[in-house]
């Protein structure tokens, strides 16, 4: 040990230091210090480390330690002015007071860079080998120490570094009895001593930690054994193999400098994903270097709980304690190798569930494997990281933390490399005529068998049963292989070599005596009994376990819990033979396949199983199997049992690889194809069999099987997957093509009627398009999904389960947008933002989170909702649950809590009418399903009352005077008339009905604000009263707003209310916010007749007593311009350009930009009192004193408008004096007449070019009307009648034809 290199740490010796730089002299201190040295070796054979600034993670260690020695100055000074106190006065000092002050001086002691540097200059004249290192002594020991040499140190870091073997750790015995210490030396061989006394003997520390990682890691071996090669990679599954070709572990090379966090390698089953996984965290153990990324290799499916993947993994390593788990988390950095996403079942975001590199939580880069076929269009949302990572605030587009990697099939090289390899492994049991050359030209001559050989699993099976076949079948050219027959060959010969080996060990009597009575209990038919056993295993790991490739087995004492297990796992003789000669594979505890495919291959068994019990297939024939199911299906036989059967239980279509053994079966097989046929069959009868009959569609459309014309009226198949089927000319009337397998939990229609989107058990989410077009299916949740949502522009849906996630869809490309983490609820609810700006989601607590960017924006205050619904605008948020609860989202402040809460009892459900001003809410009473609806009114000050409904008086089917004016609730399901009856009446516009409304003076008219939250009205006398609409059925006056004016109007924003009085020529502008009169326009021509806001509400119009007209700028409150002819009414295009003008005899449309007359609407009868747009602008309307309505269409030729008189409604009795448009829907517009009737028509166009007003109802529908009739040679009318035809408008005299 003389002769070895001795590397030391010299700052593990501060205790001396600190002792001798005290109370000696620097020189002394030098001597001091160097004669410890000499202790430990000769100035030939010790290499001195000194440190040099701290590492960059170790500063802030240095900043606590710089405010330690702070205190301990302090400390100092109170100590010693307790001992200069006593020997001032004379008091006694005791011993304990020199004893504080030496502790303190010690603690306050530092090793200033000066004498640091004194002491180097020191050394190196007196001949000693020294190394000043650029941070920590550690680090540069570690990087310079060989296997031989013995590193001196007290630093428990050391035990961390794969370059040091030998390790001599000072004590405190090496500091004061040195003869002693030379015989205690604490000699360390690294890598003999296990892990576990190691931690024993080791501080609690990070090193500590990572040192029994690094022995962990050391100690893996690739599976394969010798054999193995190194796999190519591309960018991803949609690139070339050709293109871009790199070596896998290059790949990850550069994914661990570069910026990305998940890298994602991909390829299907038995492509050596694990292999090369395992051979990764291998060789980054050989070249780990301290303070790098430490790997862990995590194989997936051994984690119960995929939120602590990481802490489980260290747990289930049995070396750590909890404290040193959590301070790996706290100070290491891990490349974390996670083999096996889709075996264990997970659709969750492994890197976001685990909060990798959040706030406190583990620093680490993931490398995820998955098989290809079990991900798909949105499988990148599994994968890519989202919000909470200490990076998310960098400006790199998020998509750049994911990258992708797919497994490029082996090549021909690859391929003879790996037999060469094969032939030279003491494992292979092949005749030595098997030669290199030989496997690669058979491979080449038997049909198809090169496409199957281009991934290492089935290369490897090839290779072991390729002898077997071709002796079978010495015509290379009928060998009918496939990948289903591959798997049979190989395991029957599997169980063949099994049964030799206990032959072999029976004959040198290696087996007990119970050991070889099982043998012998079983030899006769071992092959068939060993399949057997492992196809009800794989039935039980598919029902108790979800098809996770791990048994969990510690004792006997799991049967107590899990029964199931003592079928497979006991250690009765027979169960345990059947066991160890299977090809499971036992790692400590846990008991697997040794391969998932397997697993899968023995699970396809269980519906069709060949009959051949031999090495030699009938490959160049027709598979004759015995069929599991085959006595199940007489339909006189009991359904459960294949509804019980595992082929019954399964959902296939999750399932891609055990559909493909069975898709090859049907190709080979015309019985097993028949036997499915009768399971459809069967179901119109049976609806237990629905799964196994949607499985055995599913499998048959898959196999190519053609249904072109067939009749399968009415069987059930919830679930199938048919797509690219052949269903030409199929009779599939009544057919249940259920899509959801379990009940649905939540159904929304989309903004545009056209599309349907659900959500349900089977933890998916379906879009269903009303038009015919083919369902979309999208998964990922965990869970039931409990709640969906359209987005507004129906391009989107989220929906959100009981897994404690909500995920955002795109519709169009199917992929998963956004996960929004929500917080653990059941049955959880979501709505979408009439913006689309918005997503709400929530039970117990309701989270607001920003549709574009899926980032949490707010947490509401409250208990949660079992619904949410927004009102119109987005303004407001109702939630329903024990209370009903409002929010008010618009609220300046930020405030979270809700601004309502009113309890009754509990609440099912809440809508908001399209005014933001009525809240239905549906209760359901305990145990009855009849509910109570409540209806409630909502004011300005958010104000919530409960109030009953009162339907229509009978008597009141309509005014009983004239109609002033109308206005229409902005969702267009109502209008307000008032009339010369002294009543304002509230019309459905649906059915026609009314009901009163308000009681007001004669003669009032009135207007509504855009929010219909303030109702104008103007009394004959002069009086204006503006009522707050706090629920529509009991306005309340607002008393800051009342003055006297005779008419008034709103901005179309809302903001502003205009007033003016006949006595004076003064218009006085409201805010309507405040209540207070903020402007005023002084006008030159008298009294305003007719005020009316731009739409932009920048302009105001208005027309004098004297019929002239002005324009008034709002900001500026003064007129801009004065129009040169008389107008009685005018009104402003939607888009704010043009003016219609109503003038004597016609309608003239002034363009207010061009400043010129553009067209003159001609037809009017008498004098017009009413003009109104309509909203899209292409219609006007006039309302007359003739009691008719006349309707223009404006059109373009060219840039030139045009005009046509279209439409004259007529038969009106009396004038009409009010009319109004529907501000949402179809074109429709009402019109109040003298005679107290309204009615509701609707513009309709029966050919090109062509339109009439039809009559949608009529409050005095029912009179009689008859202009245009003929009523010619009529018999029994009397004369009365004829004239009353007469005065209706009926032709009683016609000419006859042709004259």
């Amino acid at each position: 040990m003389t002769d070895r290199t001795k590397r030391l740490d010299v700052l593990s010796f501060y205790s001396i230091i600190r002792n001798a730089y005290s109370f000696k002299a620097p020189e002394e201190a030098h001597q001091v210090l160097e004669a410890n040295f000499l202790r430990y070796g000769g100035k030939d054979k010790l290499i001195l480390y000194i440190d040099g600034g701290a590492a960059v993670e170790k500063e802030e260690t240095a900043k606590k330690r710089k405010a330690n020695r702070d205190k301990a100055a302090e400390k100092c000074y109170r100590n010693l002015d307790a001992l200069e106190q006593r020997i001032t006065h004379n008091q006694k000092a005791s011993r304990r007071h020199f004893v504080d002050v030496k502790k303190s001086l010690a603690s306050l002691f530092y090793w200033p860079s000066s004498v640091r540097q004194d002491f180097i200059d020191y050394l190196i004249k007196a001949g000693w080998t020294v190394r000043i290192c650029e941070t920590e002594a550690d680090v540069a020991i570690a990087a310079d120490c060989r296997p031989e040499d013995i590193v001196i140190s007290a630093d428990s870091d050391m035990l961390a570094y794969g370059t040091i073997y030998t390790l001599w750790r000072l004590t405190l015995v090496d500091f004061i009895w040195p003869t002693i210490a030379q015989i205690f030396a604490r000699l360390l061989d690294c890598h003999q001593l296990s892990s576990r006394l190691l931690l024993v003997w080791c501080q609690m520390t990070t090193a500590r930690a990572s040192f029994g990682l690094v022995q962990s890691g050391r100690r893996r071996r690739n599976d394969d054994g010798a054999i193995y090669i190194e796999p190519m990679s591309k960018l991803n599954l949609k690139t070339l193999d050709e293109d871009k070709l790199e070596p896998m572990r290059e790949r990850v090379q550069s994914f661990i400098q570069g910026k990305a966090k998940v890298l994602l390698i991909l390829r299907e089953s038995g492509s050596g994903k694990s292999t090369f996984n395992r051979r990764l965290e291998f060789e980054l153990w050989n070249a780990y270097k301290p303070r790098e990324r430490i790997p862990l290799f995590i194989d997936l499916k051994t984690i119960a709980d995929d939120r602590q993947m990481v802490k489980q993994h260290l747990t289930n390593l049995n070396l750590f304690s909890k404290e040193q788990i959590a301070e790996l988390r706290k100070k290491r950095q891990f490349i974390l190798i996670c083999d096996g996403y889709d075996e264990c079942r997970s659709r969750s975001n492994l890197y976001d569930n685990n909060n990798l590199n959040g706030p406190s939580q583990w620093k680490a880069k993931m490398v995820v494997s998955c098989r290809s076929q079990y991900l798909g269009l949105d499988y990148r949302t599994y994968f890519q990281p989202h919000a909470n990572e200490v990076y998310s605030n960098s400006r790199s587009d998020k998509s750049e933390l994911l990258e992708e990697a797919a497994i490029v099939p082996f090549k021909q090289e690859q391929i003879q490399n790996y037999v060469e390899q094969y032939i030279a492994s003491p494992e292979t049991e092949q005749s030595e005529d098997w030669t290199t050359d030989r496997y690669m030209d058979t491979m080449k001559e038997v049909p198809h068998l090169a496409d199957l050989v281009t991934n290492p699993f089935l290369l490897r099976i090839v290779l072991d049963t390729l002898p077997g076949i071709v002796e079978s079948s010495p015509d290379l050219s009928k060998i009918r292989v496939s990948r289903v027959r591959l798997y049979d060959a190989y395991i029957f010969r599997h169980f063949h070599l099994e049964l030799r080996r206990l032959d072999a060990q029976i004959s040198q009597k290696k087996l007990k005596e119970s050991e070889e009575a099982a043998f012998e209990g079983i030899r006769d038919d071992f092959v068939h009994d060993g399949i057997h056993y492992s196809k009800r295993l794989a039935a039980a790991i598919f029902r108790e376990l979800g098809g996770v490739n791990s048994i969990e087995y510690v004792s006997t004492a799991d049967f107590k819990t899990s029964g199931w297990m003592e079928e497979f796992f006991s250690m009765d003789a027979v169960v345990k033979l059947r066991r160890e000669s299977g090809p499971l594979v036992r790692s400590g505890s846990q008991y697997r396949f040794a391969h998932r495919s397997i697993l899968e291959y023995f699970f396809s068994c269980l519906v069709f199983e060949p009959r051949n019990n031999s090495i030699g297939l009938n490959y160049a024939g027709e598979d004759q199997g015995n069929l599991d199911l085959a006595n199940f299906l007489d339909p006189t036989v009991n359904p459960s049992l294949i509804a019980n059967h595992p082929f019954g239980l399964v959902d296939l279509v999750s399932e891609p690889s055990i559909l493909h053994f069975l898709v090859e079966r049907v190709r080979q097989s015309t019985p097993f194809k028949e036997q499915l046929d009768r399971i459809i069959r069967l179901s119109k009868i049976e609806p237990a069999v629905g799964r196994a009959s949607a499985n055995a569609i599913t499998i048959l459309v898959k196999a190519g099987v053609l249904f072109n014309g067939v009749d399968i009226q009415g069987i059930r198949i919830p679930g199938a997957d048919l797509s690219e089927g052949q269903f030409d000319s199929a009779q599939i009337q009544g057919a249940d093509l259920t899509g959801h397998s379990g009940h649905v939990g939540s159904v929304a229609i989309s903004n545009d009627s056209l599309a349907i989107v659900s959500g349900g058990e089977d933890r998916t989410v379906r879009t269903w398009h009303l038009e015919g077009d083919n369902a979309r299916v999208f998964q990922g949740h965990e869970g039931t999904v409990c709640s969906v949502a359209f987005a507004p522009h129906c391009g989107h849906v989220v929906s959100a389960s009981n897994d404690s996630t909500a995920r955002v869809w795109d519709i169009e490309t199917g992929s998963c947008v956004h996960i929004l983490k929500i917080l653990l609820s059941f049955q959880p609810v979501v709505a979408w933002s009439p913006c689309g700006r918005q997503i709400v989601t929530g039970t117990t607590t309701l989270m607001l989170w920003n549709a574009e960017t899926g980032e949490l924006e707010r947490i509401l205050a409250g208990e949660g909702a079992h619904c949410v619904a927004y009102s119109r605008k987005g303004k407001l948020l109702a939630g329903s649950s024990s209370k009903l609860t409002i929010w008010n989202l618009a609220s300046d402040n930020g405030d979270n809590k809700p601004v309502i809460m009113k309890g009754t009892s509990s609440f099912q459900s809440a809508v908001f009418s399209q005014d933001e001003q009525t809240i239905a809410k549906q209760e359901l009473l305990s145990a009855s399903q009849d509910g109570t609806i409540r209806f409630w009114q909502l004011d300005d000050e958010l104000d919530l009352e409960e109030s009953s409904f009162h339907a229509a008086s009978q008597d009141w089917k309509s005014h009983r005077a004239q109609i002033n004016s109308l206005v229409y609730g902005r969702d267009s399901s109502y209008i307000l008339s008032a009339g010369n009856d002294d009543w304002f009446l509230k019309w459905n516009t649906k059915t026609g009905s009314c009901n009163r409304f308000l009681k007001v003076g004669f003669g009032a008219t009135m207007v509504i604000s855009p929010s219909c939250r303030q109702l104008v009205v103007t009394e004959s006398w002069g009086d204006l009263k503006v009522y707050q609409l706090g629920g529509i059925d009991k306005p309340k006056v607002d008393d800051r707003l009342c003055c006297g004016a005779s008419q008034a109007t709103f901005s179309s924003c809302g903001e502003w209310m205009a007033t003016s009085k006949e006595s004076n020529d003064i218009v006085s502008l409201w805010n309507v916010r405040s209540g207070k009169e903020e402007r005023l326009l002084e006008g030159k021509a008298g009294p305003f007749m007719k005020l009316a806001f731009s739409p932009d509400s920048r302009q105001l119009i208005s027309l004098c007593l004297d019929q002239t007209i002005q324009l008034w700028d709002i900001e500026r409150a003064s007129c801009t311009e004065e129009l040169d002819f008389i107008g009685y009414y005018a009104s402003f295009s939607p888009c704010g350009r043009m003016i219609a003008i109503l003038t004597e005899d016609s309608v003239r449309l002034w363009d207010l930009q061009e400043k010129r007359d553009l067209v003159s609407l001609e037809g009017l009868g008498e004098s017009a009192h009413c003009i109104e747009w309509s909203p899209c602008g292409g219609w006007i309307a006039a309302g007359c004193e003739d009691g008719t309505v006349h309707l223009w269409r404006l059109f373009k030729e060219g840039s030139e408008l045009k005009t046509a008189n279209v439409i004259v409604i007529q038969d009106f009795l009396g004038p009409v004096r009010c009319l109004i448009w529907s501000p949402l829907g179809p074109l429709e517009f009402a019109t109040g007449c003298d005679d107290g009737s309204l009615c509701l028509w609707r513009i309709v166009q029966f050919y090109e070019g062509g339109y009439r007003a039809q009559l949608v109802w009529g409050s005095l529908a029912g009179r009689l009307t008859a202009t245009g009739a003929r009523v010619d040679s009529i018999n029994g009318l009397t004369n009365t009648q004829k004239d009353l035809l007469i005065q209706r408008g009926a032709i009683y005299k016609v000419t006859e034809w042709g004259s």
